[in-house]
Parts: C-alpha cells; sequence; structure tokens
C-alpha cells in the first residue's frame, strides 16, 4: 500500500513484519511486528496502518512513532483486508465475525456473528438517505447485506 504524503510503501510479509519502504531510495523506514504472518493487504488513513495477521490480531501502526497504536484480538486468524470508513475499521476474521473498530482507540464498536468465516475484504457504501450499507462475502460464498441507519 502506497502513503502518498509521506512517500512510503506498507508491504506485509508472511514473516511477520510489515515493511513500509521509503519510495525515494528504497531504504527500510521501519518494519513493524507482529506474532504471525501478513496474508491481508493493509489500510491506511492518515499516519496509520491497520492489518489483520494470522495471530488472530488487527493492529494498527503509528508511522510517525514508529510504535504499534493498538492492538484487537479476535478468536480467529485474520486474512480478510481491513476497509477504512470515516471512524470505522471493518474487518472480518476466521472466527466469523465482522468487527466494526474505532480507528482512534482501537475499541469495539460492533461484532457481527456469521454462518462462515470471512475471508475477503467487505464492501461500505452511503445511500441517498444517509444510511451505511456494509456488504459481507463469506467464505462459503454467501454474501450479507447489513444497514446500519
Amino acid at each position: 500500500v502506497f502513503i502518498e504524503n509521506m512517500e512510503l510503501v506498507a508491504v506485509p510479509s508472511m514473516d511477520g513484519k510489515v515493511y513500509v519502504i521509503n519510495i525515494k531510495d528504497g531504504s527500510l523506514y521501519h518494519a513493524f511486528e507482529a506474532k504471525a504472518g501478513f496474508y491481508s493487504t493493509p489500510a491506511v488513513k492518515d499516519i496509520f496502518i491497520f492489518i489483520g495477521s494470522l495471530d488472530k490480531n488487527i493492529y494498527c501502526f503509528n508511522l510517525v512513532s514508529k510504535k504499534t497504536e493498538w492492538v484487537f484480538e479476535t478468536n480467529g486468524r485474520v486474512f480478510a483486508s481491513p476497509l477504512v470508513d470515516k471512524q470505522s475499521l471493518f474487518i472480518g476474521s476466521n472466527d466469523g465475525c465482522l468487527y466494526e473498530i474505532d480507528t482512534d482507540n482501537g475499541r469495539l464498536i460492533s461484532r457481527t456473528q456469521f454462518s462462515e468465516r470471512i475471508v475477503s475484504k467487505v464492501q461500505v457504501v452511503h445511500s441517498s438517505e444517509n444510511k451505511k450499507i456494509v456488504y459481507v462475502p463469506t467464505h462459503v460464498c454467501e454474501l450479507y447485506k447489513i444497514i446500519e441507519i
């Protein structure tokens, strides 16, 4: 994932690290670490990188301080890529849950249980009636539509 305002690129790896590379000279800016590898593509908001790990955690890494901002624990490995929508981070887990997490502090906003694990990225749209619509694909080819008022 390209971080335009800092001219960096974040590259997750199965070795448990997210490598952040300076695109001007190719040097390593920083390597964030987790207990297990990363399968998904991270999401970026401002100076923060969000990504789920095979260690069952969702991480928020701070690009300026080069520290882990917060960690949110799920009950399953996280293969799905996260999606940021305003103050919310949406991400599915192998525990069959869709998590909506506050991007500022890592607190749970909502958790929705599905019949099967979620390994793909969800999509969020806003209707003309100001309703948030979340589309959730599951591992067994089911597609759910959640409408939030």
